[in-house]
This record gives structure tokens, sequence and C-alpha cells, in this order.
């Protein structure tokens, strides 16, 4: 069994899931999930666990994203992106440069988003996307998100449309497509997203990712395509364990007194002496010492 973290390029017109099945196949291993979904119709990187690495990708979820979309004026669609019906077309040749500038200056920083129907978000244990094909539409509550950067590169008018293509940063949990839906009904005339391509996730990027038909043509040796499981934890401190002794506590779940310092209420990259990776822990503070607790031993 190979554990690794795999940087994928994900084509448009397959899931997310469906990706995970052909590196399944590839590896002959049931033992491989992802770190965030990206929509069908979408494209870029989608980061993939094999073996052990499957237990870090909770952290990598939880890793802003970036992305390059393109939105279009004018144009509602019940799925918010054009692979869904449209629901009203309006005419956009009345709307200025600067009045698009203004709305997208508003969605920048913490804002409330509301969930679309079509999407994998549950009610009730089941994706909101399924009981919107059977004619139920169903609101969740807005919840936060976070975006650091919204940057148009261009605008264009094309038949009675306006074309925007523009890159944004972003906190987990955040749909690209909602935005466009939201900017386009704060100017009245409507917004759906064309185009989306992920970028970076975390710190996976997309001119290291590597396309299916690569991962194919290695076959099993996946390793020269493969990052270590740590790979995306370079935010937190590393530990270094002192003897076998520790080594035992910590795979233990036991807490042991730390013989360096580091940041407190800080999660760490715990290593053996030998640099192998064991997983990530927590520092805390006891009394007057600083402690480790495993959170994630992956041995």
């Amino acid at each position: 069994m190979m554990d690794m973290l795999l940087n994928c390029l994900k084509p448009p017109g397959m899931t997310s899931h469906d990706v995970v099945g052909f590196i399944r196949k590839q590896l002959k291993t049931k033992k491989v999930g992802h770190a965030g979904t990206l929509d069908p119709a979408a494209a870029g990187v989608l980061v993939l666990g094999v073996g052990k690495g499957t237990r870090m990708l909770e952290y990598l979820t939880e890793k802003d994203k970036a992305y390059r979309c393109e939105m279009v004026l004018g144009i509602e669609t019940d799925t918010q992106d054009t692979t869904g019906e449209i629901l009203q077309r309006i005419n956009t040749n009345g709307i200025t440069e600067e009045e698009i500038k203004t709305a997208f200056h508003e969605y920048q920083g913490e804002i409330i988003q509301i969930p679309p129907a079509y999407s994998a978000v549950k009610h009730e244990g089941t994706p909101l996307y399924k009981l919107a094909r059977q004619g139920k539409q169903i609101t969740k509550p807005g919840r936060k998100i976070f975006i650091s950067k919204l940057t148009i590169l261009k605008i264009k008018s094309d038949g009675g449309l306006t074309r925007i293509l523009f890159d944004v940063n972003c906190s987990k949990g955040t749909y690209v497509r909602t935005i466009c839906h939201d900017i386009g009904k704060a100017l009245g005339c409507g917004g759906t997203m064309s185009f989306l391509i992920r970028t970076r996730s975390g710190s996976f990027r997309i001119e290291d990712s590597v396309t299916l038909e690569r991962f194919y043509e290695e076959g099993l040796n996946f390793n020269v395509l493969g990052n270590s499981i740590d790979k995306g934890l370079e935010e937190y401190p590393a530990y270094i364990v002192g003897n076998d002794e520790e080594l035992k506590k910590i795979s233990n779940g036991v807490v042991v007194k730390l013989k360096q310092n580091l940041p407190l209420d800080k999660m760490v990259r715990v290593y053996d002496q030998g640099n192998n990776f064991l997983g990530v822990g927590e520092i805390k503070e006891n009394s007057n010492y600083s402690s480790l607790k495993m959170i994630k031993f992956i041995g």
C-alpha cells in the first residue's frame, strides 16, 4: 500500500468521486479520498489522499482555495451556472464598468453566503441537489465565508450580455457560482458562472498538478508523481520526538512534556528521529510547562 497525497488536475465533465474511482482502479485500492469537491463542470486542482494520506485530508480540506472564473451578467439559471435552465435574461448594456467594480468590492472580506439549491450541502442527510432534482427547493441558512481576494481581469460586452473574467481567493465552503449569482442580483440583471478552474488548494498549485492521462501512463509507479503525506501542513511547526520512550508515549496517546519551545495552542507536525512523519499534535500549557498531545497519529 502506498501512502501519499496526489495533486490531480481534474478535467471538466468528471465528478470528484469519478476521479477518486479512477485512482482507486489504477492503484487497486479502496483507500483513496479527496480534500474538497469540485463541481463536475469545473476543472483544476483536486487533492487526493492515498493510504495513510487519507487521514490528512481533514486538515487539507480546511485550507483556503483559489479560482479563476468567468461570470456572465444578464443570465440567471437555476443552478447558478450555465449547465442549468435559464430563468431570466436581461440586457446589460446599461450597466457600467464602474458599477461592476463597485459590486465586486462589496463581496470581499467576511460575508454571509447562502448555499445554492444545487449543491452537496445536506438537508436532513440528503444532498440539496438531489432534493432540487425532485422539485424540492430547500433554502439553507446563510453561513460565514471569507473572500481575501476578488480581482477583475477582464470585462467584455457580448450581445447584450457582459462577461467578466476574475480571480478569487476564498475560505473553504465558498461557492464561486453563488458569488456570480449574488453579484448579478446586486446589479439587477442576474449572473451565472460559465467557467471555473481551481488554481490552488492550500499549498497545492495547478502548475504542479498531474493529469489523469499521466497517472494512467505511470501505472503503479505513482511514487514519482505523489507528494509526502505531510505536504500542505508547512505552516505547522515541526517537533522531533526525543527518544524511543517518548515515541512510545505519544503513540499511545500519552501527553508528553516538551523539550523545545513551540507556540502554545498550535498544531505541530511530529517526526521521529529518522525524520519520518508521525502525525499531527497540539501544544498545550500545563501549569509551569508546555506539553504535546497527538491528535492524529498515523505511525
